[in-house]
């Protein structure tokens, strides 16, 4: 009659365990327990499992000790309705958020983008359900814990990640700097490659015109003077067409930059 507490001894770095009752050599009870002993999935025991609202309730996470932190989530009726975190510690600390009347749902865990692995327990906060004072004989914590077994093995998936409008302006933002790096880059190097063709074809047709003047046997117009003068002539023109790409370019670049 009434409840008992049992020993499991686990050997391994996880376990999952179905525990039977039987009474005559016929199964009576069953319960499944999960048995937080991996690596990275904290232990976690309550001062109480009935408090009355306002009362404190400390909890102890036991595990590895290298973990930066711990972050406990509150649940009622299924739903996330607070969360609080604290220092890693190993001894008991007070539950980091104050609960209403209800039936309470609060999961441990170690990592902040999991919920994976983690510690579930229930706990009562306010007069106890109809399902407590179903339960068998023994003290609160007992009878809690024998009507919240099945609950305690199931573990309420974080949400996944999403963005909002100041995510998507930021990421826009990111893309439009690179496009505008991308896009000066092409225009410098297309200034580049189109001052170096008129540079070019400058002076050959500078050369071009100055043998035709040689072949006339005109002195002024084959002296070093006029033959100086034809190559500025030359480069003035490469010049004011290379001015003339460096403002159509300044030009689309101010605009973007009005546009945005």
């Amino acid at each position: 009659e009434g409840l008992a507490r049992l020993t499991v001894v686990v050997h391994g770095p996880e376990a999952s365990a179905e525990l039977e009752a039987l009474r005559d050599g016929a199964p009576v009870a069953r319960r499944a327990i999960q048995i937080p002993t991996a690596l990275a999935t904290p232990g976690l025991t309550l001062s109480t499992r009935l408090v009355a609202p306002g009362e404190e309730v400390s909890l102890a996470v036991s595990g590895l000790e290298d973990r930066p932190g711990v972050i406990v989530d509150a649940y009622r009726d299924g739903r996330w309705r607070a969360t609080g975190s604290y220092a890693w510690s190993t001894e008991p600390v007070p539950l980091p958020m104050a609960l209403e009347a209800g039936v309470w749902t609060l999961e441990v865990r170690t990592d902040p983008f999991s919920a994976e692995r983690a510690a579930v327990r229930r706990l009562v906060v306010g007069s106890a359900p109809d399902e407590v004072t179903r339960a068998p004989a023994g003290d609160a914590t007992d009878r809690i814990a024998w009507v919240s077994a099945d609950h305690e093995v199931r573990v309420h998936r974080l949400p996944e990640p999403v963005r909002g409008l100041p995510q998507d302006l930021a990421k826009l933002r990111e893309r439009q700097a690179l496009l505008r790096t991308a896009a000066l880059a092409a225009i410098v190097l297309g200034l580049v490659v189109l001052l170096t063709v008129f540079l070019r074809r400058g002076m050959d047709a500078a050369l071009e015109a100055q043998r035709v003047m040689d072949a006339t046997g005109d002195p002024e117009l084959t002296s070093a003077r006029h033959r100086r003068r034809t190559l500025l002539s030359a480069l003035a023109i490469v010049a004011t067409v290379a001015l003339a790409f460096v403002g159509a370019a300044a030009l689309v670049i101010a605009r973007a930059r009005l546009l945005e």
